[in-house]
């Protein structure tokens, strides 16, 4: 067989093996958050999806609603730090900024790790009043999530340099 031919049934084997194999993708998972103030039943906080893997990308769409009065600003904050709200968040993933009244902020949070973690409004007394959710990322922390791509492309270039090598003669 010619260099060219071991070289063709080389690079012809490695693309179907790279493009058979199954690529995890991290997903972009949607999740509003409601911010309801309602007179004489307290605040409330509704997270309509509680659940990520890592190395997804969480969005959410915090909406302060005033219902039968104007609500008080808002500020959604995702902490890391574990599933019970602090008073002083040692690793925020992520903040709204305040949110007033009949406004909507989007956040983009990272799932960095696996483990349960807190979702709720980072003014004083709100998250203690009811402001405040768990929020659950599921998966391996160790093995981030990737497309085939990057292992394809380094194939073909592995490859590519053995072509090289053999072209000249070297080994």
């Amino acid at each position: 067989m010619t260099p060219r031919r071991h070289f063709t049934i080389a690079f012809v084997a490695t693309l179907a093996l790279t493009t058979a194999l199954p690529s995890a993708h991290a997903a972009l998972v949607e999740s509003p958050v409601f911010l309801h103030e309602i007179q004489g039943l307290g605040f409330h906080m509704i997270v309509q999806s509680n659940s990520a893997n890592v190395g997804d990308t969480i969005r959410f769409t915090a909406f302060n609603q005033g219902t039968d009065h104007d609500n008080a600003a808002h500020e959604v904050v995702f902490c890391g730090d574990g599933p019970t709200p602090s008073n002083s968040c040692r690793d925020q993933w992520a903040s709204s900024g305040l949110i007033f009244n009949n406004q909507t902020a989007v956040i983009d949070v990272p799932a960095k790790r696996a483990g349960d973690f807190a979702i709720y409004c980072d003014l004083r007394g709100h998250a203690a009043a009811g402001m405040a959710e768990v929020f659950r990322i599921t998966g391996d922390t160790t093995t981030p999530k990737t497309s085939g791509g990057g292992a394809l492309i380094g194939t073909l270039i592995a490859l590519a340099g053995v072509a090289v090598i053999h072209r000249t003669g070297k080994k």
